[in-house]
């Protein structure tokens, strides 16, 4: 192998290294990956007013079932600390851990059990918090704001 080879070589092993380094980089410090979880730490508050403004822009619902959820809406609190989810509402608490299973830069999707069976959330991130979307038969999404 001549001089020239052997520093093409290392030439191409080095410039492999760089971008090894690069793109390990972006993804340690992008906001794709790091971002999100931070995003999800906090504990939040059921907004009611812009949950409702929702539901009632749909049409799916009744004014009688917009008052059933209205009678339950902005009373509950969320806290995600680490891999875990709080939740409060009337005085009951509970706490369990959850996995994000999907994530860009502007939702995530969340795993969590209820009662022993997995239950996948949509988390779609706004500037003041989160909107929580539910799947199901009517389009459903609660807004939730971060607490200071």
């Amino acid at each position: 192998m001549t001089t020239l080879h052997r520093i093409t070589d290392r030439s191409g092993t080095y410039l492999c290294l760089v971008l090894l380094a690069v793109v390990a980089g972006l993804m340690m410090f992008s906001p794709c990956s790091a971002e999100q979880p931070r995003k999800l730490s906090g504990t939040f508050i059921s907004d009611k007013e812009a949950t409702l403004d929702y539901l009632r822009s749909t049409g799916a619902y009744s004014e009688e079932q917009i008052a059933k959820l209205g009678s339950v809406l902005g009373k509950m609190k969320v806290t995600f600390t680490g891999d875990t989810v709080m939740t409060e509402l009337d005085g009951s608490k509970t706490a369990e851990e959850f996995s994000v299973v999907e994530e860009d830069a502007d939702h995530v999707v969340i795993l969590t059990n209820l009662e022993g069976e997995p239950v996948r959330n949509r988390i779609e991130f706004s500037p003041d918090g989160y909107w929580l979307i539910t799947p199901g038969d009517k389009p459903f999404r609660e807004k939730f704001r971060l607490l200071p």
